[in-house]
């Protein structure tokens, strides 16, 4: 548990913030806006191209949730892979908003919710799969929001999940204290939200906050042994991880040497989950 930090500080700030702010050239909320955001993210995320695993796997009339859509790429995927009972929730009305608009730009059209993802208000049982990227990470209970994707699953149900990743890479990042300098020199940094000195800090926590804005109230990353700890309800199918940024560097990578460092080196987690079909509490 995060301490001292309000629900209502993170609503603030994400409202203000959205994803993606300041990043862009194009309008926020443009359809060039979108459409620049899901080049970024397929290239920067993922080297290029969305790993399987993270699309769920049950039938496309089934109910799925975008919980913590925030503005909407995952919601556009879904879309675009023809499921048809799809639902997002967020806790601000700004990420709402900017789904509800780039999915209208798709001519499709999804069941819309500001809410917290550590108190869902749908029923028990309810949804087939739910996606959940880079959002139990600025929570300040992240465990009741997994328990709450637990609670809102079918038994069988399957859920992708994924935080900010402890990687090696911080370690050697700390341990040389001419790293931050020379990617100030190289121009490697980050764009809005008060994020150009980002590196030039030591505390590897703060640069973790620091990352989705210099006023962002939380963000936590995970070693795999405490993202693990936390799932202990459900069935664990796969840890892999992703996200080598290099959008911000003013140097060329290779798109193969891009591919390696981001299924290697990646500073996010993502772990693909189930519902047993039989609660463990009660087997116990």
């Amino acid at each position: 548990m995060v301490k001292n930090v309000s629900i209502s500080e993170v609503q603030n700030f994400w409202e203000k913030n959205p994803p993606f702010l300041g990043e862009s050239e194009f309008k926020f909320g443009s359809a060039e806006f979108f459409a620049n955001h899901t080049t970024t993210v397929l290239q920067d995320c993922f080297a290029g191209k969305l790993d399987r695993k993270t699309i769920p796997f049950c039938n496309i009339d089934e109910p799925i949730l975008d919980a913590g859509c925030g503005i909407g790429f995952w919601t556009e995927i879904f879309v675009k892979k023809g499921f048809s009972k799809i639902f997002i929730c967020d806790l601000t009305h700004t990420a709402i908003t900017a789904t509800l608009e780039r999915i209208k730009l798709l001519g499709s059209k999804v069941t819309p919710a500001v809410m917290n993802v550590e108190a869902l208000k749908y029923p028990d049982n309810f949804f087939s799969h739910v996606n959940c990227q880079g959002v139990i990470h600025h929570t300040p209970n992240p465990q009741n929001a997994i328990d709450e994707i637990y609670r809102v699953l079918a038994p069988g149900g399957t859920a992708s999940i994924s935080c900010y990743y402890k990687s090696p890479l911080f370690k050697i990042f700390v341990l040389s204290p001419l790293i931050g300098a020379l990617l100030s020199k190289l121009g490697i940094g980050l764009r809005g939200r008060g994020r150009e000195e980002i590196f030039q800090n030591r505390n590897i926590a703060e640069i973790v906050r620091m990352y989705d804005g210099k006023d962002n109230p939380i963000g936590n990353y995970y070693s795999r042994k405490e993202f693990k700890e936390m799932l202990n309800q459900y069935e664990i199918e796969q840890f892999y991880l992703h996200y080598f940024p290099i959008r911000q560097m003013r140097i060329k990578i290779p798109n193969k040497l891009h591919f390696l460092l981001d299924r290697y080196l990646g500073l996010m987690i993502y772990v693909t989950l189930r519902k047993p079909l039989q609660n463990k509490v009660s087997q116990a």
